[in-house]
């Protein structure tokens, strides 16, 4: 994915974050957030399109963790 991983975040980081991602969505079968339209043509990113997927899974973590207490 393009765009900017944040400060200290290495490519490798959001590499292996994706894959676990996709294993939390496969094993839970949770979504992940809904980021809005990132793929219009029309948006011109002032430091590339944002990728989400670090803060998707921390999100997943939460969502799952809450999940499993409340069941």
């Amino acid at each position: 994915m393009s765009g900017s991983w944040g400060i200290g975040c290495l490519a490798s980081d959001v590499t292996k974050a994706r894959q676990e991602l996709e294993k939390l969505k496969k094993d839970t079968g949770y979504l992940e957030p809904d980021r809005g339209n990132l793929d219009d043509p029309n948006i011109e990113w002032k430091y590339g399109k944002p990728d989400y997927t670090m803060v998707n899974l921390e999100y997943m973590k939460i969502t799952t963790d809450s999940a499993q207490v409340v069941q």
